[in-house]
């Protein structure tokens, strides 16, 4: 919900040059507008109390909307004890869907919302299905934007915000002839009193019904009387009518097409640029394609056997076909935010993002719905946390916060059921039930999928909390054996001394493999508990004996290098020995979570841990911040910048991105860096040529005219001696001396 106050917002929105007429809709409107849905939502079929609706809001501002809808609905809460849980009693809304422009809105929105269009000239409203349409459009394009959403809406009713004069549009009146909607009056209001903005502005709550007014046995038949998308390709094609065939596109041409969109990216310097490009290119293809056919005269239609209803459903399934291919190829670069979720969590996010395909591909859609997913992904990491948390959580596991001693362990599971169960931290020993059916106790060695993903999940929440742990193949874990899942080591392997105990065993011995002579003379050396062994091929590296097996460094760990020690039983269960600053790290961002910590001197007080250690830990898990997005999607190659200046004893220099790269030497030219001039811009590479021969003081003697570019010799300009020979020369042309 929305915390920033509106008139800060408004302000905000001014500054920013963003206003677009932004005039929020007043409370006395919208509330007159929730118990007008309410009222017609309450008919024969649906006698319950609650109802709930899914709103598309175009120009919706800061979501007063549905603020204000979710504040009634609490306000109207009663308590349903025959399921035990507080419900709304009145309307409740499922689905919130906005289109808006303003950047400064979209910053402001709830992480709930989903936005799905910028521009309302640049979006599709036929493909956005709803049950509710609202809009309060801006006033002085209000008869085109009524116009339009009258036409396209793909819902049961629309109601808008709009001057009392709207009757006098033509446009409008035509738009509700076409579909044959009805119109009713809701309410008349006036903006001169409004709680945010006001103004002089008299307004109808205008309410349009687009379902059909066919009544049987007191029963009305469902849906909209004209369907918008057969009303838009009616109004752009000219087709007739003939008879049908439909030929689908085969599962190995989608394939083929998938791959040839994938190949075009693979060099893209910019991949929302590039796609934007193809998806348009496509649609165009696309809609030129059909409008032929419907060019076509109704004969040879019949001849062709070409049905106009199926051609016309053909149009409406490619271009939505269309749209989602595009818009997974934006969902697969979001690698990043994925690969941080849970599987239950990744799940969840792909649904709502692959049920979002139709929003129309625009650059600032693309923009509005990465956006989006930053919002809910850290909504998501923090969840997933507890999730975790909950589901490793057992009663011979858990630790007492000090502050709550009176929780009797005889209750746990009646605790936990309830989720009364509060103050508690895991141990870094835990146990995670779980069950083998006989098929996998007889058939299956290795661990079942349900403990995989258990270990894939804490794993993930490790790294959210900033730990670096190495890939690991986890369907290869045998029951009964330990496994040990490390850190991912950074640089060189530390060394260990003899006695060292780790993963594999305590250290007998260390050995040093060099290539430089010992001290001594002799080929073997034991100098402060190590053993050097020279020799010349020798490449410098330390090798352990642990038992009777010499081991290198990278498979030696010692206890703090263990992310977790896992061991799978017969019985289902999984053990788990976890590193303790992991552990520590986890209680405490829990615990913070949920409000049983205030501050890292409570969580030190609290359970163990020092005062360093939990200011260290606090707000430790990873979020999604907006400055990532330009990470998250890739994003245009910057061109380089090339200059030519003069420098040191009035040589001429060539930059890259103020970069030296080139520079004179005496007449001859010096190539700094690897790049070829063939690579730098004719123009560029040309006039630094010239520059360098206007410096030289034996011109005529050091250049040569090749293509119309001046090409520099490399010469002594002082002696007129050549100081390269041949073989030296073809180096220098090549783009280095070295």
């Amino acid at each position: 919900m929305s915390i920033t106050p509106i008139k800060s917002i408004i302000k905000e929105n001014i500054n920013n040059g963003t206003d677009f007429e932004f005039y929020p809709t007043t409370n006395e409107i919208l509330d007159a507008m929730y118990w007008d849905i309410k009222e017609h939502k309450k008919d024969h079929r649906n006698r319950c109390e609650y109802q709930s609706i899914d709103i598309l809001d175009i120009g919706a501002g800061n979501c007063k909307l549905y603020d204000r809808f979710r504040e009634i609905s609490n306000e109207n809460k009663e308590y349903d004890s025959y399921n035990n849980l507080e419900r709304e009693k009145m309307l409740g809304i499922s689905k919130y869907m906005v289109i808006e422009k303003s950047q400064t809105l979209l910053n402001h929105m709830p992480s709930e919302v989903f936005v799905v269009g910028t521009d309302f000239h640049e979006n599709f409203l036929v493909d956005k299905k709803a049950d509710i349409v609202f809009c309060n459009p801006p006033y002085s394009e209000y008869a085109q934007w009524t116009q339009r959403i009258i036409k396209e809406s793909n819902a049961e009713y629309i109601y808008l915000v709009i001057p009392k004069r709207w009757g006098k549009s033509q446009g409008v009146k035509k738009a509700l002839k076409d579909r044959k909607a009805r119109v009713k009056i809701v309410g008349d209001f006036s903006f001169e009193n409004s709680e945010d903005r006001k103004a002089r502005a008299k307004v109808s709550l205008v309410k349009v019904s687009l379902k059909p007014k066919i009544k049987f046995k007191h029963e009305y038949v469902e849906g909209s009387q004209v369907d918008p998308f057969e009303m838009w390709i009616n109004e752009t094609f000219n087709f007739t009518n003939a008879q049908p065939k439909k030929k689908d596109d085969s599962y190995y041409e989608k394939q083929k097409a998938q791959e040839d969109l994938k190949n075009q990216l693979v060099d893209a310097p910019d991949l929302v640029g590039t796609l934007i490009k193809l998806y348009n290119k496509e649609m165009e293809k696309l809609v030129t394609n059909y409008k032929k056919v419907a060019d076509l005269d109704s004969e040879i239609l019949e001849e062709l056997n070409v049905d106009i209803k199926s051609l016309k459903q053909g149009l409406i399934t490619k271009i939505k076909g269309l749209k989602y291919k595009y818009w997974q190829e934006i969902f697969d670069n979001l690698g990043d935010i994925k690969k941080r979720l849970t599987k239950r969590s990744r799940s969840a996010l792909v649904d709502i993002l692959n049920s979002q395909t139709n929003i129309d591909f625009t650059s600032s859609n693309i923009r509005a719905v990465v956006i989006w997913v930053i919002k809910n992904a850290n909504k998501y990491y923090d969840n997933q946390m507890l999730q975790v948390y909950d589901d490793f959580t057992t009663e011979e596991g858990i630790s007492l916060y000090k502050s709550n001693q009176r929780f009797n362990k005889d209750d746990f599971r009646y605790l936990k059921r309830d989720k009364k169960l509060e103050k508690y931290s895991l141990d870094y020993r835990l146990v995670k039930h779980g069950y083998l059916d006989d098929f996998e106790k007889q058939y299956r060695s290795n661990l079942s999928q349900a403990q995989i993903d258990a270990i894939e999940d804490i794993v993930t929440i490790g790294k959210n909390l900033g730990f670096k742990i190495n890939t690991f193949d986890f369907n290869t874990i045998q029951r009964g054996n330990k496994y040990n899942l490390c850190f991912t080591r950074e640089g060189e392997n530390k060394f260990l001394k003899v006695g060292t105990k780790t993963m594999q065993g305590k250290i007998k011995e260390v050995y040093f493999h060099t290539n430089t002579p010992n001290e001594n003379g002799e080929r073997v050396m034991e100098k402060d508990g190590v053993i050097y062994v020279y020799s010349e091929d020798n490449t410098n590296e330390y090798q352990y004996l642990i038992g009777d097996v010499y081991l290198h460094p990278d498979a030696v760990y010692t206890q703090d290098e263990v992310f977790t020690t896992i061991k799978g039983f017969q019985n289902g269960n999984v053990h788990y020995q976890f590193n303790k600053k992991f552990i520590k790290k986890l209680n405490l961002e829990v615990g913070r979570l949920r409000g049983w910590i205030k501050s890292p001197s409570e969580a030190a007080e609290e359970f163990d841990i020092t005062m360093e250690e939990a200011s260290e830990y606090w707000k430790s898990s990873y979020q999604v911040l907006p400055s990532t997005l330009s990470k998250l999607l890739p994003q245009p190659k910057k061109e380089s910048v090339y200059n030519i200046k003069t420098i040191e004893n009035n040589e001429v220099g060539l930059f890259q991105d103020d970069k030296l790269i080139y520079k004179s030497n005496n007449g001859a030219v010096l190539a700094i860096s690897e790049i070829s001039l063939e690579d730098i811009p004719k123009e560029i590479s040309k006039q630094f040529m010239k520059e360098v021969f206007n410096n030289s003081t034996t011109k005529e003697e050091n250049v040569i005219e090749v293509d119309d570019v001046i090409e520099v010799k490399a010469v002594d300009a002082k002696s007129n001696n050549k100081i390269y020979d041949k073989e030296q020369l073809e180096v220098f042309d090549s783009g280095s001396l070295f």
